[in-house]
């Protein structure tokens, strides 16, 4: 079903949630001044955080389960978006900590076009509109209560329960999978994680913005934090932050050089589309995800098979 600018329905209903979360969580606290792109850094940083994630989730399978990751592209790819939204998805004891994951469906609604289909025709992906679907069921899933808007807004009644079970099922399968490598609370991580920020053409005015941008947030930093205080990884990773060339906006993951790669190109589109406000839902212009470098390429969705282990 289509509202009357030919929008799905679920869409434009998902979208109008996200506008009033990321509204709330920007909003003041009583006496509190808050910067006027505070809502725009919250949807920055919560895209970059996603598919940083992803990356992520890509290495740990590498690394610690031993899985081929190019043998069932599309069980990789969409095994690597959940371990993401399990990654971000909020603390029990801090259910209000959402702004990040919010943004990533706000995100995946953005980059979805009007048709709903065109962004959707890689094999190896669903569609942007479904993934942002499957993070708002998960993120319903771990809290019902705080949430029962978008059950009410995106499914029939009891329909929602799923998203229930699915989240009690994503936390049962990561604990099975991961169980072995999770770091107990306040024990120091072995593995050595390397970060790099590679200076872009100053000539660049945006991708040099982008750069700035990353490398005064300490966004790799924080990135690595995450990594190495969550999962014991038996080899050393790098991170990068570089550009990557017109049309590959986009994170990437090399099994062969243990490196994740952040373009500068994605965090370009990332702050354009956050400049542009919660309205701007139009064609994507983001690159294409890249297969013949021997990366491997964010995106991703609902698990329907577990990658094949070596």
């Amino acid at each position: 079903m289509r509202n009357s600018d030919g929008i799905p329905m679920k869409t434009a209903l998902l979208r109008a949630l996200v506008c009033v979360a990321a509204l709330a969580a920007a909003a003041p606290a009583a006496g509190q001044e808050i910067e006027p792109d505070s809502a725009e850094d919250d949807y920055v940083q919560g895209n970059f955080l996603f598919l940083a994630h992803h990356e992520a989730g890509h290495m740990i399978m590498d690394q610690v389960l031993d899985l081929d990751l190019r043998s069932d592209r599309r069980a990789a790819e969409e095994a690597a978006d959940e371990i993401a939204t399990w990654l971000m998805l909020p603390d029990p004891d801090e259910p209000d900590q959402d702004e990040e994951i919010v943004a990533a469906i706000m995100g995946w609604l953005q980059s979805a076009n009007e048709a709903g289909e065109a962004t959707g025709e890689n094999p190896h992906y669903p569609s942007d509109d479904d993934r942002a679907d499957r993070i708002a069921c998960l993120l319903y899933g771990g809290n019902p209560d705080l949430y029962a808007e978008i059950a009410e807004a995106l499914w029939e009644e009891g329909s929602a329960d799923v998203c229930i079970a699915d989240h009690e099922s994503l936390l049962e399968s990561f604990e099975s999978w991961f169980g072995h490598a999770l770091i107990p609370p306040a024990e120091p991580s072995k593995a050595s994680v390397r970060y790099e920020y590679q200076e872009p053409d100053s000539a660049d005015a945006d991708l040099y913005y982008a750069f700035q941008y990353v490398s005064e947030n300490q966004m790799l930093e924080d990135f690595a934090q995450d990594i190495v205080e969550f999962i014991r990884l038996p080899r050393d990773i790098g991170i990068v932050a570089q550009s990557c060339g017109e049309g590959d906006a986009q994170f990437k993951y090399s099994p062969e050089t243990q490196v994740i790669t952040v373009c500068y190109e994605a965090v370009d589109w990332f702050i354009k589309r956050a400049a542009l406000g919660p309205e701007a839902f139009g064609p994507s212009d983001g690159g294409a995800a890249v297969f013949d470098d021997g990366n491997i390429g964010s995106g991703g969705g609902r698990v329907k098979k577990k990658p094949v282990r070596r």
